[in-house]
């Protein structure tokens, strides 16, 4: 049978397409090479949205259906489409299998505290809250509310200056909640994603600053370590990567990021009963291109794993989920919440984890 040019050209477009749709299914699992794609532009921000994945492919599957129904009564044609959209179909599939098996659970908010910050006794529970506030655009009173209502004990600010976190601090200390307060010290006018902050609850007991993981000082990367003094209660460590998005596309500063997520990551390592939370800019899918690490997401453990914190102008189903609150061996996540007080491009997660 003869097999015209155009007929070998479309089936040509058709092989790259499925393959190219087939490859952002499990980046991880691709030789060598094609699995270093994922942590290079503008792959890296493809693989961290795979609610629009999901979503785009089955488009396509359905678009693609069509053609061939239409070629297939038309013409007597339309093979070449039928198999591309079946291919888009099956991979639209797996990407919301993956989803959903990481979790779409949004509580809203967290049931009565019952951990160490409650009236009574509590059962041992620690609830942290991770919020990236875009420069403290997120009003004092709201993420106040958050913390009161929730019963959070740890608060992890990124994007939040000094000023910002003692506002916060203050405004809990008149509602009855006091918390220490630990910052890296940046001002309101410093670069935005340099500044992270910890807030623990005095209810856990003294804390005091701790001196950064290694590959987290080795990376320069904006972070904040602190541990308890009496020797009860988890250690925190917040960190804040820089994001491989808009003027980080250069290869210099794809490169940094590489090296800041790598470095987070890290933190599983050379801490395993700590609780590691921040803005990532990175997802599960990233960690598991790096090789895979120590880290266990306690969203994911609490069924929350695939809803999306940013950015917040987007359905968090179709969002990233790239604020992570994690512990390697400490502590397992029992309930999570996705939040939002408003203000900032980024939404909250708020995680209640009990020890493991």
């Amino acid at each position: 049978m003869r097999i015209s040019p155009m007929k070998l050209t479309w089936a040509i477009l058709a092989s790259v397409a499925a393959t190219a749709a087939a490859a952002t299914v499990r980046p991880d699992v691709l030789p060598g090479g094609l699995r270093r794609l994922a942590l290079t532009a503008p792959y890296a921000e493809l693989v961290a949205l795979r609610g629009w994945e999901a979503m785009l492919l089955g488009a396509a599957a359905l678009f693609f259906l069509i053609i061939g129904i239409v070629r297939r009564v038309l013409l007597q044609r339309g093979r070449i489409a039928f198999a591309l959209a079946a291919v888009l179909a099956v991979c639209s599939a797996l990407h919301a299998g993956i989803l959903i098996t990481r979790g779409f659970t949004n509580h809203g908010a967290l049931p009565p505290d019952r951990g160490v910050i409650a009236r009574t006794k509590g059962d041992g529970s620690v609830t942290v809250m991770q919020y990236n506030t875009e420069g403290g655009r997120v009003p004092v009173k709201a993420l106040a509310d958050l913390v009161e209502r929730n019963g959070v004990d740890v608060v992890t600010l990124v994007e939040t200056s000094t000023g910002s976190s003692r506002k916060l601090a203050a405004e809990l200390e008149s509602r009855g909640l006091a918390f220490a307060r630990f910052d890296n010290g940046h001002s309101r006018y410093a670069a935005d994603w340099g500044s992270t902050v910890v807030l623990v609850s005095k209810g856990l007991g003294e804390y005091a600053e701790r001196t950064l993981p290694r590959a987290i000082a080795d990376a320069e990367l904006p972070a904040v370590a602190v541990g308890p003094v009496s020797g009860k209660g988890p250690s925190i460590v917040a960190v804040h990567t820089v994001a491989p998005t808009g003027a980080s596309l250069d290869g210099r500063r794809m490169s940094e990021w590489k090296e800041h997520i790598a470095a987070a990551y890290g933190v599983c390592r050379e801490l395993p009963g700590a609780i590691l939370a921040g803005d990532f800019n990175s997802t599960a899918d990233h960690e598991l291109v790096l090789g895979g690490t120590a880290c266990r997401d306690a969203a994911a453990e609490a069924g929350s794993g695939a809803v999306g914190t940013w950015p917040s102008n987007v359905s968090p189903l179709l969002g990233a989920p790239i604020d992570r609150i994690m512990s390697p061996a400490g502590y397992r996540g029992d309930r999570a919440a996705i939040v939002d007080a408003g203000g900032s491009d980024h939404r909250g997660l708020i995680v209640r984890l009990h020890k493991r």
